[in-house]
């Protein structure tokens, strides 16, 4: 899909953010909830082709940011359907967690615990259809996370192995889950990122996971290049990997784009400018809210974007002369 087909979402939630740009049918779709029109986005969610896309649109079409009811809520309200559930597990979720706050302290306890127990029982009626597939375990997992269960997190992790073990919503969000700063140990989700993208068949796009490992695992918020973590043999032959295998699988959709996104942070910051700078071509000036921090369109030129992005492209035409 060519890249000027991605725009930034403007009204999306930056809390649990996995991907948030839309595509130009998505983009018209969410136009047309804020108007009360609700069918484009049920046929384009009953149109996914696959569990990537489906993952991706469920993310799109429930991802609204504030307390106040949203058009998805609206959507579900009046036309409860397979489609508006799915991204209702998104948006409930999210919704929660903007209870709780993006800071270290919960803004409002009480809030963050109901909401969350709301989003669990949407969640489990919708997995209740063993026809659904893997994609509502991701956003499930922050609901363990968010309250130190590990015996959950565990439960829904095996059920996303025997729904779909390839997913890789589910699996970036049982990176997090094993990162130092949540509920694993020091390389833990590192290890199990290697040994999953070394396993995963051609075209799962998992190869951008070794790259999320490592980024969760660097605690130093250093937003340069060729920072001391990033440039130790260990994370650049895992960078190196993670660029070979998803050369080998290509890059599809919105999902391709993504795993754009995590290749140039990761060339980057592992010093491979030149490298970097081919995926910025593909990307444009576009990016994804993580791994280029959380900041909103009122304060997106702190993002280390714009700087990695000029750096690489440099990099990227002194390679070619």
């Amino acid at each position: 899909m060519a890249k000027d087909n991605f725009v930034r979402r403007a009204d999306g939630c930056i809390l649990l953010c996995d991907t948030d740009v839309d595509t130009s049918p998505v983009r018209k779709a969410r136009r047309d909830m804020k108007a009360g029109k609700f069918a484009p986005a049920r046929e384009l969610l009953a149109a996914a082709a696959d569990e990537p896309t489906r993952g991706y649109l469920m993310e799109a079409l429930g991802d609204w940011d504030g307390d106040e009811a949203s058009p998805v809520d609206r959507w579900h309200a009046s036309e409860p359907c397979r489609e508006s559930s799915l991204a209702m597990c998104v948006r409930l979720m999210k919704h929660a967690w903007i209870a709780r706050g993006g800071g270290y302290a919960v803004k409002d306890y009480e809030a963050f615990g109901n909401r969350l127990k709301s989003a669990e029982a949407h969640i489990r009626a919708v997995l209740a259809d063993s026809s659904i597939g893997a994609s509502p375990l991701a956003p499930f997992m922050w609901r363990g996370m968010a309250m130190g269960d590990a015996e959950l997190c565990e439960e829904i992790w095996q059920q996303a192995q025997r729904r779909d073990p390839w997913n890789r919503r589910v699996h970036t969000a049982n990176t997090y889950r094993l990162a130092p700063r949540w509920l694993g140990s020091p390389g833990q989700n590192i290890m199990l990122a290697r040994e999953t993208v070394r396993s995963a068949p051609a075209g799962s796009g998992l190869a951008s996971l070794l790259i999320e490992a490592h980024w969760l695992t660097d605690e130093s918020e250093d937003d340069r290049p060729d920072t001391p973590y990033w440039v130790t043999d260990e994370v650049r032959e895992d960078v190196s990997l993670a660029l070979e295998l998803a050369d080998r699988d290509g890059y599809h959709g919105a999902e391709g784009f993504r795993t754009r996104q995590w290749l140039a942070y990761g060339l980057w910051k592992a010093g491979a400018r030149a490298n970097a700078g081919d995926q910025f071509v593909s990307i444009g000036k576009v990016w994804n809210q993580w791994p280029w921090g959380g900041f909103t369109r009122f304060n997106r030129l702190l993002s280390p974007f714009y700087k990695a992005r000029k750096q690489s492209l440099e990099a990227r035409n002194a390679r070619r002369h």
